[in-house]
């Protein structure tokens, strides 16, 4: 499935994995269980990057916080 968000809005992974395309800005990937209360990742994705994630719960929700542009989210 293709996901298209733009800034720090969040989104649902139905999946174990996920990419996300290049960002201008960078971020720092958030994650939650409930949709409410996040966790920010320890590593920031620099600007420019791909970031692949593997091994996160079914039905995690994900916030990219200092995204400011529109990527593409592929699970």
């Amino acid at each position: 499935m293709t996901l298209k968000i733009s800034g720090e809005t969040p989104f649902q992974v139905l999946a174990h994995s996920f990419t996300v395309s290049p960002s201008s800005e960078g971020y720092t990937l958030n994650y939650s269980a409930d949709g409410v209360t996040y966790t920010a990742y320890s590593d920031a994705t620099p600007a420019n990057e791909n970031l692949i994630v593997n091994g996160i719960a079914w039905g995690q929700f994900i916030k990219l916080v200092g995204n400011a542009s529109e990527v593409t989210i592929n699970y």
